[in-house]
């Protein structure tokens, strides 16, 4: 899973202008679970995100790995520094 997932961030980055934040983070008293952060500039890039090639490749590549199926929040910011 960590090599999957570092190489989809690897790919985001090279191919995806819009997408201007993507962290994944692992928990430490559980480390087969993940959260992962990000931001997009505008509706448009996050579309792209989501239908890009690499995402498919990603998610054929992770989901099997997985015990649950991942789940998604869309959030937006309130207060930031």
């Amino acid at each position: 899973a960590l090599e999957a997932i570092r190489d989809f961030i690897a790919g985001i980055a090279a191919h995806e202008p819009g997408t201007t934040i993507y962290h994944s983070y692992q928990d430490v008293d559980d480390p087969t679970s993940f959260f992962h952060v990000m931001r997009f500039t505008d509706a448009e890039a996050r579309e792209q995100h989501v239908s890009s090639d690499h995402v498919k490749v990603f998610v054929d590549r992770l989901y099997p790995l997985c015990e649950d199926k991942p789940s998604f929040t869309d959030v937006r910011t309130v207060a930031a520094r």
